[in-house]
């Protein structure tokens, strides 16, 4: 079954809704591995930017989130040592169109901490000013092993139960 005609999207409580995606602010700090596995608790992953509209929506989440601590948080991109890229974690790969990282953050070679690994994981790092232009480029890699906020993403319950019943 199929709905159709005007349809109204849900989110679970608690939960941000953006463009048919719920959103999820968890309360602790996790390295990224660990974020990930939270994340699959909550049937989700960590967020996926698709658009410069969905890089506001989580620039302002992680404003909100890492206010005072200078922590950021958390998304789905990671560099993938075997294919030398950034990869989502749907298995995407990153393209330059879709980017959002601080002047020359995008590099992975900056900086190679031989005990936590190198800065191959990525993270929106809080808006200083809390502006608009500070939502856009701010992506930064970092070592996968520190600490960031949690956000995960999954999606809305109607697009969820539309997905399940085209089989």
């Amino acid at each position: 079954m199929k709905l159709s005609g005007l349809q109204c999207a849900w989110c679970p409580p608690d939960w941000i809704m953006h463009d048919s995606r719920c959103y999820f602010m968890a309360n602790d700090t996790r390295t990224w591995e660990s974020a990930k596995e939270e994340c699959k608790q909550y049937e989700g992953y960590l967020p996926i930017v698709l658009t410069a509209e969905d890089q506001v929506v989580l620039s302002k989440m992680a404003t909100e989130i890492g206010k005072g601590n200078n922590t950021g948080v958390w998304i789905g991109l990671r560099y993938e040592t075997m294919e030398g890229s950034f990869s989502w974690v749907t298995g995407e790969k990153l393209t330059s169109n879709d980017s959002f990282w601080q002047p020359g953050k995008a590099n992975i070679t900056t900086t190679y901490d031989m005990s936590r690994g190198g800065q191959e994981c990525v993270a929106i790092v809080p808006s200083k000013n809390d502006t608009e232009e500070d939502w856009y480029y701010n992506w930064d890699n970092v070592v996968c092993d520190s600490e960031q906020h949690v956000i995960c993403e999954n999606q809305d319950f109607l697009s969820r139960w539309n997905t399940f019943n085209e089989d």
